[in-house]
């Protein structure tokens, strides 16, 4: 019966993916102010948005926290100022940044995604990046990192790695917001069971950071392709205070804010 369920759903969505530029274009038509809005293929891969709606409200929860952030720790100072996506995916949340900025940069693990935001928005320097550091960006050059849904996904050494090359990248003083799931997510039963992972807040508390690597299956559907190390990685508060401090003063942490789900670090170059 489970089989007969997976074979219904797969041909299901086939038609979905073959309907879906019909499906985009008849949007673009009724709603005109949505511009930039990516094939099916890309929208599931970051949270299974088969409808459009739901992926363009999904990014706006996600940007309208980093914005306000940003506001706030910049003295409200947006203009000129130079802003990496970093994990840009498809533009969830490059779609709204990409109006407030006029000098933005995005880069991703996944090419195809990149190739979408290099055609689709001329106003951004697109660029690909490998799962290890060092990107190709000078020292000192971005006055503001953001990154959505990247950290909750990579092992701790490549977290570690990531925070250093951020660190490289932003001028003294830059703001890197990050985002990371919490012990909130793990009171979220419709995330948590998602993942079927029987965690509990209080062993996250006492962990301090823990990672699952995904499946072979589920890591070959994932947004990185890439068959480097790739999974689930929650944080506590506590870990984030005290590791991430390393390389930057923690001035905040929101909760539940990106998404209605993830955290929010908001960081600071010394």
């Amino acid at each position: 019966m489970n089989e007969l369920v997976s074979i219904i759903k797969s041909f299901i969505r086939r038609i979905l993916f073959v309907l879906d530029p019909l499906y985009v274009a008849s949007y673009k038509l009724t709603q005109p102010h949505s511009k930039h809005i990516p094939p099916m293929k890309r929208r599931v891969r970051v949270g299974n948005h088969y409808r459009i709606d739901t992926f363009l409200n999904s990014g706006l929860r996600c940007y309208e926290p980093l914005k306000q952030a940003i506001k706030t720790y910049q003295a409200n100072q947006l203009e000129g100022l130079r802003i990496l996506d970093f994990g840009a995916g498809c533009g969830r949340t490059l779609q709204y940044s990409s109006r407030d900025f006029d000098k933005i940069w995005a880069t991703d693990i996944d090419a195809e995604a990149i190739n979408f935001v290099a055609r689709d928005y001329p106003e951004v320097v697109a660029s690909c990046n490998t799962y290890d550091p060092p990107t190709d960006y000078e020292e000192n050059f971005f006055d503001v990192i953001y990154s959505v849904s990247i950290w909750t996904h990579i092992p701790p050494v490549s977290q570690e790695a990531w925070l250093q090359e951020i660190q490289r990248i932003l001028k003294k003083d830059g703001l890197a917001l990050i985002t990371f799931l919490g012990e909130n997510c793990l009171q979220n039963e419709s995330f948590h069971q998602t993942y079927d992972f029987n965690l509990t807040p209080e062993f996250l508390v006492e962990k301090g950071l823990i990672y699952i690597e995904y499946p072979r299956i589920l890591k070959r559907n994932s947004i990185s392709q890439t068959g480097q190390p790739y999974g689930v990685t929650y944080h506590s508060n506590e870990y984030i205070s005290k590791v991430w401090s390393q390389w930057f003063d923690v001035l905040n942490i929101q909760k539940s804010v990106i998404d209605n789900l993830q955290n929010l670090a908001i960081l600071k170059k010394r």
